[in-house]
């Protein structure tokens, strides 16, 4: 009797006080049914236990470090297991993969460069809980020597990043790089370039303004309505002189670009089920250039508009092989970049030759 009477009374409070949570928190905004909702608590218990006990709710998907700093948790990628060293198998042939899809495109008289962007993990590890720090090498050190070894055009970005992360390169509370981050990426990008290809590429000239951006990992706890005071200034690029762009989607089941329209110069670009295109009219070179890659490709965006006549967009999840086949045989495209996020590398499907179905 008195355990069903607890049970009673706690649903009555419930249904009682969980709507005037809600209004209270969302400014009273709100239609009936979203009243009943109980992402609000479930945000701000994040909140609180994030910022005074680096605890999640859901440790799984996202990990709190010290000073409140989010990071993806193993459900994403194992990319807990990986940044520890405790997964590095299938680097070797993986390696072989790249080796063959670089050969693929010289033989086509395309230059090929693969980037990796690093995992937040990476850089800002001092900020990792003591649980999930590198142990030993991991998979993206040993893919690293066999590419070396079989002198694959590849550019480990780890290094440079963490050589200037005073400057904070990546969001507290976002699993991506900020534009500083991107910004510093693609100097490194443009210079490998150069060198191996014997280019004279230069980074746009930019300024760092406020933008706007809903941090991934707090959403993925449901905190980011309560971010306010907290969360870091968030930014974008203001291209010095920018250029007048076009943009179009590439249509990939009708394997034909849709018409290019204005652009807004500083906007950014990222890929979803569809590819994109876009083209500079005031460009100083002529490159047709294919950027095969994942959200890690958003940030940089504007800077590549800029420097290259003409960016094809492809995410690799959507991109079948014969697909990227018939693109290429269809379009002169002179230089591929494939930008993969580091905890991707280990994935087959985007070092998959263009010709295999």
């Amino acid at each position: 009797m008195v355990k069903t009477f607890t049970i009673f009374a706690t649903l009555i409070l419930t249904i009682g006080t969980l709507p005037i949570f809600n209004l209270f928190t969302n400014s009273f905004d709100l239609s009936l049914k979203d009243s009943y909702k109980t992402d609000n608590i479930e945000g701000l218990t994040n909140f609180f236990l994030s910022q005074n006990l680096n605890l999640s709710s859901n440790s799984s998907k996202v990990i709190v470090g010290k000073n409140g700093w989010l990071f993806l948790g193993n459900d994403t990628d194992r990319i807990l297991d990986r940044h520890r060293g405790l997964i590095n198998n299938g680097a070797s042939a993986q390696a072989q993969r790249i080796q063959h899809l670089q050969k693929w495109y010289e033989t086509r008289k395309i230059n090929f460069l693969l980037v990796i962007a690093p995992n937040k993990h990476s850089i800002y590890h001092e900020n990792l809980p003591a649980f999930a720090q590198k142990r030993s090498t991991n998979y993206t050190d040993d893919l690293m020597r066999f590419l070396q070894t079989d002198k694959i055009n590849a550019i480990d970005l780890r290094d440079d990043l963490i050589k200037h992360k005073n400057k904070g390169l990546y969001y507290k509370y976002d699993s991506h790089w900020n534009p500083k981050g991107a910004y510093i990426a693609l100097g490194r990008v443009l210079k490998k370039l150069n060198e191996l290809f014997s280019l004279r590429l230069r980074r746009p000239k930019v300024k760092f303004v406020p933008g706007i951006r809903e941090p991934d990992l707090a959403r993925m706890l449901k905190m980011q309505n309560f971010l306010e005071g907290e969360a870091e200034s968030t930014l974008r690029y203001q291209v010095v002189n920018a250029a007048p762009l076009c943009k179009g989607d590439y249509l990939l089941e009708q394997n034909k670009p849709s018409p290019c329209l204005d652009f807004p110069s500083n906007s950014e670009v990222g890929v979803r089920a569809n590819g994109n295109y876009v083209r500079n009219s005031n460009a100083s070179n002529e490159h047709n250039v294919l950027i095969i890659g994942d959200s890690f490709g958003t940030s940089p965006s504007p800077l590549y508009n800029h420097t290259f006549k003409t960016i094809w967009r492809f995410h690799y999840s959507y991109l079948k092989p014969t697909q990227l086949d018939t693109f290429i045989k269809q379009n002169d495209i002179n230089l591929v970049i494939y930008q993969i996020v580091e905890r991707k590398l280990s994935n087959s499907d985007w070092a998959t030759l263009p010709s295999e179905g």
